[in-house]
């Protein structure tokens, strides 16, 4: 009771309701900015730890250098996993860490698929792709084969694979 009769009092003042408002209001722009610096720096810190890489920059030297974005090598893999009849490619991600650069490649397969031989073949396959026709397997030190589900449907995979090998039969046309 005491609090309300002197908060009472005090308002009657034209300068100290003017004071109190703008102190309240000073108080509540600081604790915003500080709380949208605080999530902008997570966000920062979140994107940056990611090392999700969109291009592969190569310097030639003096001819002059080469580029490559990552969904020109999701179609360029996409391609290699087509040859694979109980593969599908879900996505693939372009990584940059401290030993270079590390693919991986998340794939759903059929339940009766073999991984053991398959990873290796795949792998041994993509290394020598992508030295052959893009001359960057030098820049990837990792391929990592990530299996998401073995629930992979033979006719999905068929007709996903028809179009992709369709696809670069008409460019090559």
């Amino acid at each position: 009771m005491n609090i309300s009769l002197t908060n009472a009092a005090l308002c009657r003042l034209p300068l100290c309701c003017e004071q109190f408002d703008a102190e309240s209001f000073i108080t509540g722009l600081l604790a915003g900015l500080a709380l949208m610096l605080i999530v902008g720096l997570i966000v920062h810190l979140c994107r940056k730890s990611s090392g999700a890489c969109k291009i592969i920059h190569i310097i030639d030297g003096e001819n002059g250098d080469f580029t490559i974005t990552s969904s020109a090598v999701r179609a360029f893999l996409q391609r290699i996993v087509a040859d694979y009849p109980q593969l599908d490619l879900d996505s693939i991600a372009l990584k940059n860490t401290r030993n270079g650069l590390t693919l991986d490649l998340y794939l759903n397969v059929l339940p009766e698929t073999d991984l053991v031989t398959l990873r290796k073949t795949l792998r041994e396959r993509i290394y020598a792709e992508l030295e052959n026709k893009l001359g960057i397997a030098e820049q990837i030190k990792k391929v990592n084969i990530d299996i998401e589900g073995f629930d992979a449907k033979p006719e999905t995979i068929a007709k996903r694979n028809r179009g992709i090998l369709n696809e670069a039969e008409d460019e090559e046309n």
